[in-house]
């Protein structure tokens, strides 16, 4: 979830072929894993602005660890229109791995608290 309403949010996606090594708690005020199954033949990232991104199709099916990463959301949550660069952003890291239970590394924005509160 998007702390802001309207307005730009930079998301990055990042699909791997190996786990990634470290996890960066310092840059982003969320970090949360969880285990993705894609047994069908649509396999990617999109987004309601489909013809707006050039968002990378997973390779193949089967399961996949995620990695999602937020920071900015907070301060988006207090802009109605952001018209110069966002201050949101967010980074997806996917790779290839077994189900796994989710794992939190990071929960530290009041937007995130008041969505998991509801």
């Amino acid at each position: 979830m998007t702390g802001t309403e309207t307005g730009d949010v930079r998301v990055s996606v990042d699909i791997r072929a190996t786990t990634p090594q470290e996890v960066d708690l310092d840059a982003w005020d969320e970090v949360v894993e969880v285990s993705l199954s894609l047994p069908g033949r649509r396999r990617g990232v999109t987004t309601f602005n489909v013809d707006d991104f050039d968002l990378p199709n997973f390779p193949e099916p089967g399961p996949y660890r995620v990695r999602v990463h937020a920071r900015g959301r907070d301060q988006g949550q207090d802009l109605l229109n952001v018209e110069d660069d966002p201050v949101e952003e967010h980074l997806i890291l996917v790779w290839p791995a077994p189900p796994a239970p989710e794992t939190v590394h990071k929960l530290t924005d009041a937007y995130g608290a008041m969505i998991r509160a509801s």
